[in-house]
């Protein structure tokens, strides 16, 4: 299974920034998971709720370390799983507390446009 070719991005739901306290480099309450207590998930855990409902995110803080989740452009399969070089790429631009907002997106943007992926970012 892979990520579809086209991804969202809900800035209403969106953790992101790390620990920093600017509103313009962190957004979301709560700790930065896949799917926080809070109801709120890093870009990472958002794509994976678009690809594969079925997976339980709430709490972990890696695809790697979500039970039985097999999409291939997030996990690498094999005997010790392992995130792939783009979900960790993903992963520092999401909790980089250095970044604006707009900085992050257009992080995000090139990154999914290198793996052939467009980012759609919602803003309702």
């Amino acid at each position: 299974m892979k990520l579809p070719e086209t991804l969202y991005l809900d800035l209403k739901k969106w953790r992101c920034g790390g620990d920093s306290r600017s509103k313009k480099k962190r957004m979301g309450h709560g700790e930065t998971y896949l799917l926080n207590n809070e109801g709120y998930s890093c870009c990472l855990g958002q794509w994976i709720q678009q690809t594969d409902k079925s997976l339980n995110i709430k709490g972990f803080s890696s695809p790697k370390c979500v039970f039985n989740c097999k999409i291939h452009t997030l996990v690498n399969p094999s005997i010790f799983k392992f995130d792939t070089k783009f979900a960790g790429e993903c992963m520092d631009i999401n909790d980089d507390e250095d970044t604006t907002i707009l900085e992050k997106i257009a992080s995000l943007r090139k990154i999914l446009k290198k793996y052939k992926r467009k980012l759609v970012v919602r803003r309702k």
